[in-house]
């Protein structure tokens, strides 16, 4: 309400500056904050800020050995552990 009576636009967040915060709430370690920027430096667009983090913290967890569950990495990001799911197939099947 506020944005609208100021009449203000805010961009949206890109999911580079998504990702300290989820980062914070989930306890990572600097290693596996630093492969999730990394993976999503090499995402193509296509989906929301808040699943393309969630896709690559979850797999930069796996890849660091950082247990995460899928619906606490999707809580963190705003988004349900389904749609976490089926991000991180489409994901997987591109990177491979």
């Amino acid at each position: 309400k506020l944005k609208r009576a100021l009449r203000m636009t805010l961009a949206p967040l890109t999911p580079l500056e998504i990702l300290p915060n989820v980062a914070a709430q989930l306890g990572l370690t600097n290693e596996t904050q630093a492969r999730a920027a990394a993976s999503l430096a090499k995402m193509i667009g296509g989906s929301r800020s808040e699943i393309a983090v969630a896709v690559a913290v979850y797999e930069a967890a796996l890849l660091e050995g950082q247990p995460l569950s899928q619906g606490r990495v999707a809580k963190a990001c705003g988004t349900s552990d389904v749609t976490l799911r089926q991000r991180l197939r489409e994901h997987l099947a591109l990177v491979s």
